[in-house]
């Protein structure tokens, strides 16, 4: 999957940043390309992200990520993610100093030139396979899955309460929602 993205950010920064500035206006634009598959051992995925502000080339993040999942028995899953980042683009840091209480809590975001991170995850799921209705008290909010007449399941973000303007359901669908 590719996408591209242009944006405009307004900044009214509380101190004056390393370039002496309280407020700015900045133009960025990111690319991102990734890549899924899911496959019946698991699924695994890799991408590519960079990002300038359009004022000033040097100011930039290139950043690179993959995953795994691996299916180790039926409802048990093993998981690994990696991400690297090169940054360039910390336009938002304060001037003043960082105290040692600010370095030891990491209350003030220190300069840097690369982030990365990993994890690795063991889930066990459990239940039935029919059974698609999220617990909004474990954090899914709601969620609507409609069938459509062509056997298409659609995914709608968050149920609505029909209204006459706007019905609960898409034309020629079935949909049960939750939360």
């Amino acid at each position: 999957m590719a996408r591209y993205s242009l944006g405009f950010n307004d900044f009214n920064y509380t101190d004056t940043t390393i370039y002496n500035k309280k407020t700015e206006a900045r133009v960025d634009h990111q690319l991102s390309l990734s890549y899924s598959a899911t496959q019946p051992w698991g699924s695994a995925s890799l991408g590519v992200s960079g990002s300038n502000y359009l004022s000033d080339f040097s100011q930039y993040r290139a950043s690179v990520f993959g995953g795994i999942s691996v299916r180790i028995a039926r409802g048990l899953q093993a998981s690994w993610n990696l991400a690297y980042s090169r940054v360039h683009d910390q336009i938002t840091l304060p001037k003043a100093e960082v105290s040692e209480e600010e370095r030891l809590f990491r209350l003030r975001q220190l300069s840097t030139s690369y982030t990365y991170f990993g994890f690795f995850s063991l889930s066990y799921t459990f239940g039935s396979l029919f059974n698609n209705v999220v617990n909004p008290r474990i954090g899914g909010g709601g969620a609507c899955r409609c069938r459509s007449s062509s056997e298409v399941t659609v995914s709608r973000p968050a149920c609505r309460r029909p209204t006459p303007s706007s019905p609960s359901r898409l034309p020629g669908t079935l949909c049960s929602c939750s939360g």
